[in-house]
């Protein structure tokens, strides 16, 4: 087990890097030195962590060879070269960025779910982790996976503006107010108007008419699974909710299993509730929560071995933030000295 090690966190002012930054605190990750960084003139002030004021300084020209773990909660999806430079330089780079995800010799980390990929990481020093909707489905699954299989996954989520980072829920909210006192709106992060609104196309649309992201989904969880049989059918929708998640999921286990056995495999998951009666939803189980709250799980009408379920999970920090320090602490314990 390796000891106290150096961390470097790239987009630490983000909502994910907040968030990553609390959790470390939280978790008591044996932290030796920790470098906050961001962009070039977004460097000129400090975060707390542990009681002390940590100087934000730029990622540009950072030598990452100075620190063991290198946590990119949030870049521009432009700067693939300062991540792969980070690796080259000796730190193991965690990162979010979408297109490390699909790269052969890249692992794509659930944490709790495929724990051995990360033996992976050393080809380029890179670990790459999912979308948080695969994070969330995974991780409530993996147990009924495991034991009965799944033969195809339907999920349709209710995404939070979070999900765009800061500039989203700023917009959300800037629209809330300007409607309220009845005065015109910009939509800048948004196609169209979002608040008091729902938006069924997010991102990109590609020539098969799925969404970029849409894409991530099925084709990270097929990764994640190292199963490219399983049949994955995504869809997101954008709503006016500032955090937390809300998927409806359908999915078909390969082996009969019952309700009450179903039910006892996803309860034994870790962070994982099941609500029997109670009404659960996104603002009051699933913002800045770590538990991934599941209800409404029942029988399908029309399909004798398929099931459905609500699950209620916080976008940016379980499926993101978390996910990431959980990677870092399996690298901590198990792989670097």
């Amino acid at each position: 087990m390796a000891e106290s090690m150096n961390i470097a966190v790239v987009g630490a002012k983000g909502l994910v890097g907040k968030a990553v930054l609390e959790l470390l605190e939280q978790r008591d990750f044996p932290v030796a030195k920790l470098y906050c960084l961001e962009k070039e003139g977004d460097s000129d002030t400090s975060l707390l962590f542990k009681n002390k004021n940590i100087e934000i300084k730029s990622w540009q020209g950072f030598d990452f060879s100075s620190v063991a773990i290198a946590i990119f909660a949030e870049v521009d999806g432009t700067q693939v070269e300062l991540t792969v430079a980070a690796g080259k330089a000796g730190a193991v780079v965690i990162t979010n960025q979408p297109v490390f995800r699909h790269a052969q010799d890249i692992p794509l980390v659930v944490a709790g779910v495929n724990n051995d990929a990360i033996a992976d990481y050393a080809t380029h020093n890179i670990i790459a982790t999912p979308d948080a909707n695969t994070v969330h489905v995974l991780r409530v699954l993996q147990s009924v996976y495991e034991s009965v299989g799944i033969s195809s996954i339907n999920l349709s989520c209710l995404q939070a503006v979070s999900a765009a980072g800061e500039a989203g829920v700023s917009e959300l909210a800037s629209q809330t107010a300007k409607l309220l006192n009845v005065q015109s709106i910009e939509s800048k992060v948004f196609a169209k108007q979002i608040a008091f609104n729902l938006l069924p196309q997010v991102g990109e649309v590609l020539e098969n008419g799925y969404s970029r992201e849409e894409t991530e989904i099925a084709t990270g969880i097929q990764k994640v699974l190292a199963d490219h049989a399983l049949e994955v059918e995504p869809s997101i929708t954008q709503v006016a909710v500032f955090f937390g998640d809300t998927l409806d999921i359908i999915f078909s286990p390969q082996h009969a299993i019952n309700l009450s056995e179903l039910s006892k495999l996803i309860a034994e998951q870790e962070g994982v509730e099941i609500s029997t009666g109670e009404v659960i939803s996104p603002v009051t189980e699933g913002a800045e929560s770590e538990t991934l709250s599941v209800s409404r799980l029942r029988q399908v009408l029309s399909e004798t071995h398929s099931f459905r379920m609500v699950l209620i999970a916080d976008n940016v920090r379980t499926g993101r933030a978390l996910n990431m320090v959980k990677v870092a602490e399996i690298l901590q314990m198990s792989y670097l000295d």
